[in-house]
């Protein structure tokens, strides 16, 4: 019987005649007024004025006009169809998010019988049911003067309209005025006039038998003749029913929720009794049993047959679950009942989306995406972020009517809480917190309790767009710790509309989603719905608006929050663009959790994973511009228990979904968009260290450094030189990548190379150390780079190519030895050159011929050694021996002295 707890079992009792009652807010008001002006002794307040003469006087003017307004209405009622009698249309009406007719609440099945064929096998039946609700039925013509006097006196003394003084004829009237849905203040009065015209026209045991076969008996159960199939599986037209069995059925209209013999068997059976009661008074009718027998039909059981109700129930419809909710709500914040669902005839205007309930349906009962698991379940919710209505629910897996809404168990959201509680909130609460905010993911000790990523592993320090793509725990409890606060996350997380208890206050609970009860997938959906609406929350409901058959608009006893700020538009927005990032993987290093829940129509999704301790519970929950979807799949109590995560169970039922509700629908795709005057997040600055490199340019006698600078006026660069690495001279500060040292010493050769030109010392290279610290010039924040080596080498001799000589000594050596080296060589080539023969050696060559000797010149003179000098002499005078005489002393003047 556990599935087929409603979530209404706990109602309180509602009569029929409880439509009319007073509501609670006026009811207080009335007996605030009661108990106003009470003191000194005697009567007070408004009771002063009340006497017997003013009753009298109230109840004959009561009457008369009562009397006369029927008269006058007797016209409009003076026919009634009979088939109208038959078939009477009470149900009330549920319509779509488009305002067109989807199904009835509280239309039920029903079997019609005539009073002929029901009294024939049963014939206590109608006489039981006249005892209970109409003792006077068959003294009355359609109105129980007596019993409207009574109901009215009544409501006068409690100051409260209790009793409505209402007949089986009037019951029967009133549901043909609800089918004309006439829009007027003086239906009651209409009830009346139209009860007598029936009873004009037609005989108690015809009116006996159109309310018999249209009476609600609860459960979506209609008619006499259907209850008693499906409570006892009997056919009353073939099958005689016991005396507590018709005492059951005629003690259940009076509240048919209330006395619901499936789940309040106490209430039913004490109301029962109550009949059974009754139908052994000897008051206006006749006994149907003896008051002897009473006491031994007490003590049989209900009998109730829970094998055919449970038959009867399996038979399901589409959207039941849908319906279920809204049946659920309608009770919780209009207060109306599936009673006055079946017999009211309102108009139910909701939220729903055909399409994507019928996706939903398909989606949660598709053995492929449990993945060959037989005992997992599902719940997914379907709300429109713009306004909070949900467009579709799941009942779950194995759902049928009555079972419980798997939507609304509470189940533990794991990491899909951490978007509500933890990102968003740190993105509200601080300027320096977005996508490209480096956290630290590494073992941190939070009273006794280290949280761990789902990998066994820590990332170091990353970017928060990483954090929230791979869904790493470390860093979001240290974003928790660090940029929230467990107080205002916990504030973050109630004002979303997610429902939780001060003990959840805790790392744990609120950064990683392990909560004391749970959350359902209309709390999680609605949540999300913040994100998707530039931060903004509205309730999630299913009904939007109810009219009455009148055309009234009926206003809810619990209004639902609307236009509620969670975040700022800029918290919503950058909290979207991460979460983008969880499906698509676009910008991050570490992986995506959510890449099964990707679209292959290329709409962009954003959502967040969640699976909590042991896999025991899983969730996607991710929107597209236009809806927001929770996904959770989890593990029975008991069977098999299957190890799930997020990232592969619901994100598939998610992609399912939504990809079926947009092709269904013909919806077109929309890209996500940043809210106006909301710029795009911007990485907050973040002091990096710098790689250096070093290189010596041997030209310009400098040191050429290069690092790769961050591109912001906030970081400087202070260049610092050393050549042990523990005294460090600063150089100068740049805010660029580069830096030349010109103020290098380079080594220079060394010692005296002797009197005749001996070795010389061979100079050393120098070493230099070189490191760029980053300064944080708001903060002071210093950070030194790498070391970079340079060695700076001394400077090399260039020795000329040995073959020089020739290229010049030919040409003008053959043409102008023959023309001046007679007259001047000899005289010349015979100076001494002095000592070390520089100067005289230049004079000599010059005085030789044009040609040989000034060549020799240049070549012996500007190399300034000897043996450049001979070499080119040589060369010269041998050329110039060709032409004569002046080749010789072409040659000797060649020599420049005693070294040349």
């Amino acid at each position: 019987m556990d599935e087929l707890r409603r979530s209404s079992r706990n109602r309180p009792l509602r009569s029929r005649s409880s439509r009319s009652e007073t509501p609670p807010a006026r009811a207080r008001a009335a007996s605030r007024a009661s108990r106003g002006g009470q003191g000194g002794g005697g009567k007070s307040g408004i009771w002063r004025f009340f006497n017997w003469k003013w009753l009298v006087l109230v109840l004959m003017t009561s009457g008369l006009l009562i009397i006369g307004g029927c008269s006058a209405l007797k016209a409009y009622a003076s026919t009634v169809n009979w088939d109208d009698m038959k078939n009477q249309d009470t149900a009330s009406t549920l319509y779509d998010q488009k305002g067109q007719e989807v199904m009835k609440l509280g239309e039920a099945d029903k079997e019609y019988v005539t009073y002929e064929q029901m009294t024939k096998v049963n014939p206590d039946l109608p006489k039981a049911f006249v005892k209970v609700e109409d003792v006077r039925f068959y003294k009355h013509h359609g109105v129980d003067w007596f019993g409207l006097g009574r109901a009215v006196v009544k409501n006068i003394i409690t100051l409260r309209k209790g009793e409505g003084g209402g007949t089986i004829t009037m019951q029967v009237a009133r549901n043909i005025i609800l089918k004309n849905r006439e829009k007027t203040y003086s239906r009651k009065l209409k009830e009346m006039a139209t009860a007598m015209a029936i009873e004009d026209q037609f005989n108690k045991n015809r009116i006996l038998e159109a309310y018999l076969n249209n009476i609600y008996f609860g459960n979506g159960i209609k008619g006499v003749a259907m209850a008693a199939k499906v409570y006892f599986g009997k056919d009353i037209t073939k099958v005689k029913l016991e005396p507590e069995e018709i005492a059951l059925l005629a003690g259940l209209p009076k509240a048919p929720e209330g006395y619901n013999p499936i789940y309040h068997a106490d209430k039913a059976l004490k109301r029962r009794n109550i009949v059974l009661m009754k139908m052994a008074e000897d008051e206006n009718l006749p006994p149907i049993i003896q008051p002897s027998e009473v006491d031994k039909y007490k003590q049989k059981p209900l009998g109730v047959n829970t094998a055919k109700f449970k038959e009867y129930k399996k038979k399901t419809k589409q959207y039941d679950a849908y319906k279920e909710y809204v049946i659920r709500e309608l009770k919780e914040r209009y207060d109306i009942s599936e009673t006055e669902l079946a017999t009211e005839n309102y108009k139910i205007y909701t939220g729903l989306n055909p399409k994507a309930q019928e996706a939903v349906e398909k989606a949660v009962k598709d053995d492929r995406l449990y993945q060959g698991h037989k005992e997992l379940d599902a719940g997914a919710t379907m709300v429109n972020p713009k306004n909070g209505l949900i467009e579709a629910i799941a009942g779950g897996r194995f759902y049928k009517p009555t079972f419980r809404i798997r939507s609304i168990d509470p189940h533990q959201p794991g990491s899909s809480i951490k978007p509500i509680t933890v990102y968003a909130p740190a993105i509200d609460l601080n300027d320096d917190i977005n996508e490209y905010a480096m956290i630290p993911d590494e073992p941190v000790s939070y009273g006794g309790w280290t949280p761990e990523n789902y990998e066994k592993k820590y990332y170091g320090l990353v970017p928060m767009r990483d954090v929230v793509a791979e869904s790493m725990n470390a860093a979001t409890v240290w974003i928790l710790d660090k940029k929230v606060g467990l107080e205002k996350a916990l504030k973050y997380g109630r004002k979303a509309g997610l429902s939780l208890k001060e003990r959840d206050k805790g790392w744990s609970p609120l950064a990683l989603g392990g909560l004391t009860d749970g959350v359902t997938t209309v709390e999680m959906a609605q949540a999300y719905s913040a994100l998707n609406n530039n931060g903004v929350m509205n309730e999630a409901h299913a009904v939007e608006k109810v009219l009455s058959a009148d055309g009234e608009v009926v206003e809810p006893e619990k209004e639902v929050k609307k236009n509620v700020r969670v975040y700022s538009k800029k918290a919503a927005w950058y909290t979207t663009r991460m979460l983008l990032s969880v499906v698509s993987g676009e910008g991050v290093t570490h992986g995506n959790t959510g890449k099964f829940a990707k679209l292959d129509n290329g709409q962009p999704v954003a959502g967040k994973t969640g699976t909590t301790q042991n896999g025991k519970d899983a969730w996607f929950v991710g929107y597209t511009p236009k809806h927001v979807l929770a996904v959770t799949i989890f593990n029975p109590p008991k069977g098999e228990q299957v190890e799930l995560t997020g990232g592969k169970y619901p994100a598939k039922m998610f992609k399912a979904i939504m990809e079926d509700t947009m092709e269904s629908n013909n919806e077109r795709i929309t890209a996500f968009e940043p809210p106006p005057g909301v710029p795009e997040p911007t990485p907050p600055f973040q002091l990096m260290a710098v790689s250096v490199s070093a290189q010596y340019d041997q030209a310009s006698h400098a040191v050429h450094l290069s690092w790769n600078a961050q591109n912001d006026p906030r970081a400087k660069y202070r260049v610092e030189r050393s050549e042990d690495q523990v005294n460090w001279q600063p150089l100068g500060e740049v805010q660029g990548g580069s830096f030349t040292d010109t103020s290098i010493q380079v080594p220079q050769a060394g010692g005296d190379g002797g009197l005749i030109g001996g070795p010389t010392t061979t100079p050393q290279p120098k070493t230099y150390f070189y490191r760029v610290v980053a300064i944080d010039t708001k903060t002071n924040q210093e950070l030194p780079s790498n070391v970079a080596t340079v060695q700076v080498t001394p400077d090399q001799p260039q020795t000329p190519p040995p073959d020089q000589g020739n290229p010049q000594g030919n040409p003008q050596g053959n043409d102008q030895g023959n023309q001046q080296g007679n007259p001047q060589g000899n005289d010349q080539g015979q100076g001494p050159g002095g000592f070390l023969g520089g100067p005289d050696g230049q004079d000599g060559t010059n005085a030789g011929g044009p040609g040989g000797t000034d060549q020799g010149t240049t070549g012996g003179t500007d190399q300034g050694g000897a043996d450049q000098g001979n070499d080119t002499g040589t060369d010269q005078g041998g050329q110039g021996g060709n032409g004569g005489n002046g080749g010789n002393d072409g040659r000797n003047g060649g020599d420049g002295g005693f070294i040349g």
